[in-house]
Parts: C-alpha cells; structure tokens; sequence
C-alpha cells in the first residue's frame, strides 16, 4: 500500500476518535449541567416551609449544626429531642399548662427586639413588668383554649451561651406542626429573610367601567382610559424552626380617569400573628378628594414582635409606633 493511502486513513481515523472524544466530552458536560440544576432544585426544596412537626424540628437541626455541647452561641441550637406522647385527658391537659407557666419554668424573653435571654418565667414576668407588658399573660390566656386533647408533646433539648435547657413542645401536624413551645418557637428567625419585605408599586392603563361612569360625578366620562396605580407592602416572618409565625399584607388602589382626577380608591391591610408572637398593620388616607383632585396620598404601618405588645396609633397625617416590637411607618402619593 502507497505511504499517502496510509497517510489519509491514519488522518481520516485520527479525526474519527476527535470527534468522537469530542462528544463525549460535550455529553459529560451536559450531564454535569442537568446534576447541578437538579442539586438546585434540592435547595429550593429545602427552603419549602416544614408543615408537620418532625420536618420543623429537622429545620431547627440542620440550621443549628454545633460540634459539641459547649460551644457558645448567642442563638438557641436544638440538640436532641425525646418524644412524650399525646394528651389523653383533660386532667393531663391541665396539668400540662400548670408545668408551662410554673414560676420554675425557662422562657425566651426579650429585652429589644434584636436581643434575648432566657430566664426563668418568674424572673421574666418581673422585667416584663418593669418594661410596662404583661405577654405571658396574653399567651396562657390563648393556650388555655389553643391546646387540646389529642395534641402531643415533645421534650427539647436547647444549647444556649453554653448552657442546656429542656423545654415542651406542643405539636399537632392537624395544627401546622408546633403549636406552641417558650425557647426555639419564640426567636424570630432574622437570618432567613425575615426582615425582607415585598415592596413595590405599579401603574397600568385599564378602561374599566366605574361606580361614576353615568353617574354625572365623572368629570370625563367615558373619555379615553383609567389609569390604574397600586401598592402593596407585605412580610412574612419566620421562627427559628422555619414556621410562618407574623403576616402583614398592605394594599393600595388608586384609580384615576384619563383626565387625571382620582375616581376611586381602595385600600386595605390584614395582620396575622401565631400563639407566643404579635402583629398589626393598617393603612388610611391623607388627602385626596374622589372626583376632585388629582392625586392620592395615604399613610401605611406595621409592627410585629415575640412576646411584645404592639401598637399603630394615628395621629391625622400618619402612623406612629409603640410597644417593643419591629415596624416601619410612611407615606405614599398616587399621581398619575
């Protein structure tokens, strides 16, 4: 056979296996690609909120990972965990809330809203008192007709600043998980995002059909397009066992006619808040004259907190906060 003849089929089969490794390397590479976006997937997976209250704990574990029982943190770090059983009867029942607000009890309370300790429920209750807030309280008050028969209990094992408490959970997957518990349940969970807030304002143009459209009231009726500017303010805070535990929804509608002048408004805030934790929001207008003027200005607040009362007052042009609680106030102008 002639050099060149074997020239080329060398060439020709170098070629071949470039192609081909070429490939492999290609399909490797994709194959990498489709493992790191279902490793992606996972992690979203994990930040899905627990629903029962074995998966809650589970969070509480994996957020709290400590080498040794020693270790100092300035934040509670769930250890272990011992399962107790269920309520079986009212007298069990009773005797579960005597031992949960026993002077000898061990409680998260908090000085501010950033900074905690735990103490006893005596000694809580006496700084609780001096602070101008009876919390504790308000929260037997809901437990005493929050807990029932049929719920379970579980023994917790805390790691705190180098220290070890116990303290009982009470838990009904039927309920959402925890139902209530005074350490690990009670700390806001500010390294989850709790304190990001959804915040935003739009404005589209809509021909809608109006309360004032025929009416007279309309100073351009049925000329041209609404123009339609909304607001909405809203939070969901989390617990350190990754439970939904304060909600605030604030909404505002302003709808203006193709003129400019304000036709109608809407406005509207919700607040929710789990045993243990308080929440309020409320939002009102400023000015602004329906048919009239040519813009809308309102006010907005909201407060929450763990074991804090909290409160808006009004004083004709906005809100104001009190109570020990995490809030913001402010005020919004719609123009079209």
């Amino acid at each position: 056979m002639k050099l060149h003849v074997i020239f080329r089929l060398a060439t020709s089969l170098y070629r071949s296996c470039f192609v081909y490794v070429f490939v492999l390397l290609c399909l490797a590479g994709f194959l990498n690609s489709c493992e790191r976006e279902v490793l992606k997937g996972d992690e979203k997976i994990v930040q899905v909120e627990p629903a029962t209250w074995q998966e809650q704990i589970k969070y509480a574990q994996n957020r709290n990972r400590i080498g040794t029982e020693t270790y100092n943190s300035d934040r509670p770090c769930l250890l272990n965990y011992t399962y107790k059983g269920t309520i079986e009867s009212e007298t069990e029942r009773q005797k579960l809330l005597e031992e949960l607000f026993a002077d000898t009890t061990m409680v998260v309370w908090y000085k501010d809203f950033w900074h905690f300790e735990i103490l006893s429920l005596k000694e809580a209750k006496e700084k609780a008192k001096v602070s101008g807030g009876e919390p504790y309280v308000l929260i037997e008050e809901q437990l005493r007709t929050g807990i029932c028969i049929g719920m379970e209990m579980v023994d917790l094992k805390w790691l705190y600043k180098g220290k070890t408490y116990h303290s009982t959970a009470i838990v009904s997957n039927e309920h959402g998980g925890f139902v209530y518990e005074h350490i690990g349940y009670r700390v806001i969970d500010a390294e989850e995002g709790s304190f990001q807030e959804d915040d935003y304002s739009e404005m589209n143009s809509l021909r809608t059909k109006t309360s004032s459209e025929g009416d007279g009231s309309d100073p351009n009726p049925g000329g041209g397009s609404d123009i339609i500017l909304r607001f909405t303010k809203m939070n969901s805070v989390k617990n350190a066992a990754g439970m939904v535990v304060a909600t605030y929804n604030i909404t505002v509608r302003s709808v203006f006619n193709s003129a400019g002048i304000l036709i109608d408004r809407n406005l509207n805030a919700t607040h929710s808040a789990a045993y243990g934790f308080t929440c309020t929001a409320d939002v009102r207008t400023v000015s602004g004259t329906l048919y009239s003027s040519k813009y809308h200005e309102f006010a907005w607040g909201y407060s929450y907190g763990s074991g804090v009362s909290v409160s808006l007052g009004w004083n004709g042009s906005g809100f104001t906060i009190s109570g020990g609680g995490q809030g913001a106030t402010g005020t919004e102008i719609h123009r079209p």
